[in-house]
C-alpha cells in the first residue's frame, strides 16, 4: 500500500469515535457527526479492504441514526438535509447494503421545480438555503442512482446541472469556496464527456489547498502533484477555510465581497479523507488495465483509470 495512504488510513481511524461516527467543523451550531460519517466514508470507500473495518463501524453508526422521518443531516439537531441524506443512501450503498426507503422518501421531498435539489426544506428554512444548487443536486441524483429509483427525478437534475454549466466547462459551488467540489459532483453524474469538457479550465487552475488539489486530481483522473508531500507527520492533511456557510439571501455568491463566513474542518479528517480518495485514485489508475480489485464488501470490480 502508498505509504501516504496507509498513515492516513491509521490517522482517520484514531479520529473515529468507539461507536463509529467521525465528528469535524464547528459552525455556529456546532460539530458535525452524520454529515461528516457520512462523507468521511463515501470518500474512503475507494480505499478497498484497507479501511474496512472502520467503514463498517461508521455504516452501522449511520443507520442506527437516521433521523425521524428519514434521512440525516449536519447534526442531529439540524434536521435532515439533501446533502447529508444524499451522502448517507452513496455511503450504505458502495458498503453493500440497502439504503433505507425513508431516506429515499426525504431525499426526494428536497426536489425542485425546476429540477435540482434545495439544500434544507421549505419548513427548515428559506432563501437560497431551499433553492436548487449545483453540488446539492449532483449528490443527490448519484444517490438516487445508486438506489435505483426515481429515474425522472434523475433525468431532470442532469438537465438543470447542464443549464448552470459555466461557458469553461467548470460548475459554480455554493456551499464551498472552489469550483472544484461542485465540478467533481456534477461529472461524477454527466460522465466522460462533462469530465474532458471540465479538465481544459482544471489544468489552468492552481490548487489554494489539500482539499481542492485532491477534488481536481479526481477529475484528472490522478494528476496528484504533491498532494503525497503535503501530508503532516500524524497521517493527515493541513486544511484551510474551504467550507462557505453562504448567507440566505445571496443567490449567486461568486463574486460577492461578502458572501459568508469561511470555515475549515479543525479535525482535518474532511480534508483528509478527500486526499486519501484522490491517491487511491491513483493507486488504481496505475494498475495493469481490467485487472480485478475489491471494494469494502468484497464486490469485485474493474479497475478504472478515471476517479470511481
Amino acid at each position: 500500500m502508498n505509504r501516504a495512504v496507509e498513515i492516513g488510513l491509521a490517522f482517520l481511524a484514531s479520529q473515529q469515535d468507539a461507536s463509529g461516527f467521525w465528528q469535524d467543523w464547528e459552525l455556529p451550531v456546532g460539530s458535525s457527526r452524520m454529515w461528516t460519517t457520512a462523507y468521511v466514508g463515501w470518500r474512503l470507500a475507494s480505499c478497498g479492504q484497507a479501511a474496512k473495518g472502520t467503514l463498517e463501524r461508521a455504516a452501522d453508526w449511520l443507520e442506527a441514526n437516521e433521523l425521524e422521518g428519514g434521512g440525516w443531516g449536519y447534526s442531529e439537531s439540524t434536521g435532515a438535509d439533501a446533502d447529508s441524506t444524499a451522502l448517507g443512501i452513496l455511503f450504505v450503498h458502495v458498503m453493500g447494503r440497502r439504503a433505507p426507503a425513508s431516506a429515499v422518501r426525504r431525499l426526494l421531498s428536497f426536489h425542485r421545480d425546476d429540477g435540482g435539489f434545495g439544500t434544507y426544506g421549505f419548513e427548515q428554512s428559506f432563501g437560497a438555503w431551499t433553492a436548487s444548487q449545483v453540488e446539492v443536486t449532483a449528490t443527490a441524483a448519484l444517490a438516487l442512482k445508486a438506489a435505483q429509483v426515481a429515474p425522472q427525478a434523475i433525468e431532470r437534475a442532469a438537465v438543470f446541472l447542464r443549464r448552470r454549466r459555466r461557458a469553461d466547462g467548470l460548475w459554480d459551488s455554493y456551499w464551498w469556496t472552489s469550483t472544484c467540489y461542485a465540478t467533481e459532483m456534477t461529472v461524477r453524474l454527466l460522465g466522460e464527456q462533462a469530465r474532458l469538457e471540465a479538465c481544459s479550465a482544471l489544468r489552468r487552475i492552481r490548487p489554494l489547498n489539500s482539499f481542492e488539489a485532491a477534488l481536481r486530481s479526481l477529475v484528472l483522473c490522478g494528476d496528484t502533484g504533491d498532494l503525497s508531500r503535503g501530508q503532516d507527520s500524524d497521517g493527515s492533511w493541513p486544511t484551510a477555510p474551504i467550507l462557505r456557510l453562504t448567507h440566505r439571501d445571496l443567490y449567486v455568491p461568486q463574486g460577492s465581497d461578502d458572501a459568508g463566513p469561511c470555515f475549515a474542518d479543525p479535525q482535518r479528517v474532511f480534508t483528509t479523507a478527500t486526499v486519501l480518495s484522490a491517491l487511491t485514485v491513483k493507486a488504481v489508475a496505475h494498475e495493469a488495465p481490467g485487472s480485478p480489485r475489491r471494494d469494502p464488501c468484497g464486490a469485485r470490480v474493474q479497475a478504472r483509470s478515471r476517479f470511481l
